[in-house]
């Protein structure tokens, strides 16, 4: 999650008080009664499904290459692009040979603004599932309680909570 501010410069910090605050909300959605129903293994699962649910808003390198190939990504783009009409024109003025270079240099700033903001907004609603494949990936030996795997619990209830902090 260090690398979250990075790459979504638009949002707040999403460090451990972020994640200690998603744990706090999850207190208020789930009756006491059925928290005191849970056992630890459970109560385990909510607390890192809180921890894990932005996880797939953090993109590596390799990562990043993938998607400028992935079909979904592109046609987003495309459409993302004729919903905000000042990305086309932005992009004209920076190479229109009249502009300054005070206003080209201005433009180049909004042009990169708008990318990353097309980025951003294409992460976060494809995060849920990014956080699934990632704890799948990484941690499906790993959550194991008297032989049975958890990562998958895992995975769905970070796609649930994704919700909550929208």
């Amino acid at each position: 999650m260090k690398g979250f501010r990075q790459l979504h410069t638009q949002y707040t910090l999403h460090d451990e008080v972020h994640l200690l605050n998603v744990t706090e909300i999850m207190t208020y959605l789930v009756s006491e009664d059925v928290i005191n129903e849970l056992n630890p293994a459970e109560i385990s699962l909510l607390i890192l499904s809180a921890f894990f649910h932005d996880q797939g808003m953090v993109l590596d390198e390799e990562k990043m290459k993938e998607l400028k190939h992935d079909d979904n990504f592109k046609l987003f783009k495309e459409n993302w692009i004729l919903n905000h009409h000042n990305f086309s024109d932005i992009k004209q003025r920076i190479s229109d040979l009249n502009v300054s270079d005070d206003a080209r240099e201005r433009c180049m700033q909004l042009y990169n603004e708008l990318r990353s903001a097309l980025l951003t907004d294409y992460i976060r609603i494809n995060h849920g599932e990014e956080s699934k494949k990632y704890i799948c990936s990484n941690y499906s030996r790993t959550y194991t309680i008297r032989h049975e795997m958890h990562s998958s619990h895992l995975s769905k209830s970070s796609i649930a909570i994704y919700g909550l902090d929208r």
